[in-house]
């Protein structure tokens, strides 16, 4: 009877820690999607110019180190050619349509880096998309593992108080 109390208590508890974990899973999908969906209808009201070295300012905040001229940008030292050589990070180009893209380097603490876009939208206005990349640090493939849209969260409210507080109001709290 005991052992029977014993593994019921067992499997309740198993269930519920289950149960936690995928609410949790849940409301980071809902805010994820919902973020999307914001900042789909609402670009940043700034050109991508303008608002380029605020983008790069959130992903160094991060941990995700800058290679090459990105370094620059932001008054830091150039990391020098043998460190960029073997960098995974790639410096700011730009794209066809007007747009910006780099990579950042491996940060050493989540082993993720980020591929940053910054889209023309409208004349003053710019889409900004932050990829996260895993797996290159510890196995020769990387994966995408989709976009962080709480990095471009951060960015609104650097430039756009009022928009970031818009977009927060319609989305999960992070879990």
């Amino acid at each position: 009877m005991h052992k029977l109390r014993r593994l019921s208590l067992v499997v309740l508890s198993s269930t519920s820690i289950l149960a936690a974990g995928c609410a949790t899973l849940r409301s980071a999908d809902q805010r994820s999607a919902g973020l999307d969906a914001y900042f789909q209808d609402h670009p940043i009201p700034r050109s991508c110019d303008a608002l380029w070295p605020d983008a790069l300012r959130v992903a160094a905040g991060k941990g995700y180190p800058l290679s090459g001229r990105d370094r620059k940008i932001l008054g830091e030292t150039e990391a020098g050619f043998i460190a960029d050589l073997a960098s995974a990070g790639t410096q700011t180009y730009r794209t066809g349509d007007g747009g910006l893209v780099t990579s950042t380097d491996w940060n050493r603490e989540s082993g993720t880096r980020l591929r940053i876009q910054a889209r023309p939208s409208g004349p003053e206005g710019c889409r900004v998309r932050y990829d996260v990349i895993a797996g290159g640090l510890t196995t020769a493939e990387e994966r995408e593992m989709g976009p962080d849209w709480d990095l471009a969260l951060d960015l609104l409210r650097t430039v756009d108080a009022g928009g970031a507080a818009k977009a927060e109001a319609g989305v999960p709290a992070s879990p």
